[in-house]
Order: C-alpha cells, then sequence, then structure tokens
C-alpha cells in the first residue's frame, strides 16, 4: 500500500525531519481470533529488496497484538473488543534515521504491515508458512484505514 503526500512537508527538499514528530496510526483493527503472531507495521520499506533484519530494523515503527481486543474476546464479557481498536506508532527516529542516509522521499511515503513470526527449528519452512497462513485466515483481520500524521515538534 502506498500513498503519496504533498512535497512540502517540512522534510522535504532537504528540510531538518528533527522538527516534526510524524505518527502512522491504524484505525478500526478488529479480528475474529487472535493469530498465532503478531504484526510489524514499517515505514518506507522497500518493496524490491532483500528483507533482512537490518532492513527490517531500519524502517519498524511497532507491532500490533490481538490479544484480548478480538470478537472472540467480547463473546467473553469483553464487549470494548468487539468495536476495534487503533493502533499508533510514533515514525520520528524511522523518518531521521531515512533522512540522515538519504533514503527520503517524502513524496512517497508508505506503511507496510508483516507477520511478525519466527520458525523453531524443528519446524520445516513449508510447515510454518502454512501454519501462519491458516492462522491469518482462521483470524480475518481487518482495518478501516492507515495514514501517517506530522506534528510539528517543539524545539
Amino acid at each position: 500500500m502506498a500513498s503519496a503526500f504533498p512535497p512540502k512537508w517540512p522534510w522535504a527538499a532537504g528540510g531538518d525531519a528533527s522538527c516534526v514528530s510524524p505518527s502512522t496510526p491504524v484505525e478500526g483493527l478488529s479480528a475474529d481470533e487472535a493469530p498465532d503472531f503478531v504484526y510489524g507495521v514499517y515505514l518506507n520499506l522497500p518493496e524490491r529488496e532483500q528483507r533482512t533484519e537490518e532492513l527490517l530494523q531500519q524502517h519498524y515503527v511497532g507491532s500490533i497484538n490481538f490479544f484480548g481486543k478480538t470478537r472472540v474476546d467480547a463473546k467473553a464479557g469483553h464487549t470494548h473488543a468487539a468495536e476495534g481498536f487503533t493502533a499508533t506508532f510514533d515514525g520520528t527516529a524511522v523518518v531521521a534515521g531515512l533522512q540522515q542516509a538519504k533514503k527520503l522521499d517524502p513524496d512517497a511515503l508508505t506503511v507496510t504491515i508483516l507477520p511478525l513470526q519466527t520458525r523453531p527449528p524443528s519446524v520445516g519452512a513449508a510447515e510454518f508458512m502454512a501454519r501462519g497462513e491458516e492462522s491469518a485466515k482462521k483470524a480475518k483481520v481487518t482495518y478501516k484505514r492507515i495514514s501517517v500524521r506530522v506534528i510539528p515538534s517543539e524545539k
């Protein structure tokens, strides 16, 4: 998912990214049941590069956990869980790091959400992928909106 933003952001054309506080709210998150993993949220994660641990860390802004926040939990007496929730992530450090590395294109900010899973050594890769896919299907995770908001910091 990619969204273009106005080119006159404070860090455009070499401006100072430290003068802003970008946040990324993922709104209206809901699931029938919690998946067997959490989701990682990344800003401007390149699509065509190999996703090494180092690359993922440079773009990582946080994770989404559905524990206690699903429709199954709502049936168990947690009525607020059925309404969905918003997870908001601070992208200040990621934006500053990308700007310093000259890898920030303010006209093409993207948000990527990926499952965060660690494969146990005793489980084969194909079985591991199948388990993750089955868990994701059963969970039926949805969201309503993802945005990037920039708030001027008080410097």
